[in-house]
């Protein structure tokens, strides 16, 4: 049973053939095989069941299971049609597969009957999920494979401006310190007196 309740009730259900469908022979979708195997355990009796409507599906749960059939899942696309019949109080939901009716009696059968058909006829109408577009190829890694490209072309590696290429030197714009003062050794700043330059003078005062 799939998902998305529409609706879950308490219900009769009796399963019969259909006159000239040869159910067990003949031709019939995988429903009509359910309600094969549901009427050789049940034969013509009505049975207390929970009745569960979904988007995909007409599940049937009877109260007290049999071996080898405690579900009974019916696919919404292999419903012909809904039938409503009986008096005005007691109404009876005729669910009409290919080679089997599936009589309900259930509380509130118009409306149910009514949702069961419009379900049905949107399961049927549906359209097929889209397909996947085919991936990329995939490289030793994960990696994504890319097409080879030729050399120069923008974006091929070693080109200058392709991402991974070597980055051309720059100039700085600084100057390349010399030497330090004092036989190579590194001074302080705040250890260094200024030079001053003095002219000499010739004579005396």
């Amino acid at each position: 049973m799939s998902y998305g309740v529409l609706a879950s009730k308490s219900a009769t259900v009796m399963v019969e053939s259909l006159p000239g469908s040869g159910s067990s022979s003949g031709p019939g979708t995988a429903s009509d095989a359910v309600l094969d195997r549901f009427r050789a355990a049940w034969g013509s009796a009505w049975v207390p069941a929970r009745l569960t409507l979904t988007r995909l599906h007409l599940n049937l749960i009877p109260t007290r299971a049999v071996p080898g059939l405690a579900m009974v899942d019916l696919d919404l696309p292999d419903i012909v049609r809904v039938e409503l019949s009986g008096a005005r109080l007691s109404k009876e939901i005729g669910v009409v597969l290919a080679a089997h009716r599936l009589q309900v009696r259930v509380v509130g059968a118009s409306t149910l009957a009514q949702l069961i058909a419009s379900t049905a006829e949107a399961a049927r109408t549906a359209p097929r999920a889209a397909r996947p577009r085919p991936s990329a190829p995939s490289a030793p890694g994960g990696a994504v494979a890319q097409p080879p490209r030729a050399p120069g072309t923008p974006g091929t590696p070693g080109t200058p401006g392709a991402p991974g290429a070597p980055r051309p030197a720059e100039p700085s714009g600084r100057a390349t310190p010399g030497p330090a003062r004092g036989g190579g050794r590194h001074v302080p700043a705040w250890l260094r007196t200024p030079v001053e330059e003095h002219s000499s003078v010739r004579g005396g005062w």
